[in-house]
């Protein structure tokens, strides 16, 4: 040991308490759009990872595209993730995903970073064998960091919104 101490920033998220890394929620591409709503609804997530019949990571699901989906189209409720994908198949490029995605070897630093380029609510967390491992929210960040959203209650008033006629 070199006896200098690794700021926590620098740290592994794979060494750090934050996240979500038990019973996480995945979908398969053959997974149909009842399962999907059931799964968001159970689980309380807003993201679902897809992964393929290996366990490897494909794509990122959400529910602001499954919403669009169904708006467009509320008669279809015999379709699949593959068909969500086509839905927007812009949103699912490869480079497009990779914006949401993390390693376990990656710092803390590379997350808050990643979270704040991809303005997005969470990524995933991957193994070097692009299996999923876990999910790390920007809620989960705030609570790593010392925030808690009881704070915030606290400290911000709400004001009621005024309307103009």
């Amino acid at each position: 040991s070199s006896g200098i101490k690794q700021s926590t920033g620098d740290m592994p998220i794979n060494t750090l308490d934050i996240g979500t890394f038990n019973d996480l929620c995945c979908v398969h591409m053959d997974t149909n759009l009842k399962e999907i709503v059931a799964t968001f609804s159970e689980s309380g997530v807003t993201t679902l990872p897809v992964i393929n019949h290996q366990g490897r990571f494909t794509y990122l699901l959400d529910t602001k595209l499954l919403f669009n989906l169904i708006l467009e189209c509320p008669t279809k409720v015999r379709i699949n993730v593959a068909d969500v994908l086509k839905f927007d198949p812009e949103a699912f490029q490869p480079e497009r995903q990779l914006e949401r995605v993390v390693y376990e070897t990656d710092s803390l630093r590379h997350v808050i970073t990643k979270l704040h380029d991809s303005n997005a609510h969470n990524v995933v967390v991957l193994d070097s064998e692009q299996k999923v491992t876990g999910i790390i929210s920007v809620s989960d960040m705030l609570l790593f960091l010392g925030f808690s959203v009881g704070a915030f209650k606290k400290t911000f008033k709400w004001a009621p919104i005024k309307t103009v006629d």
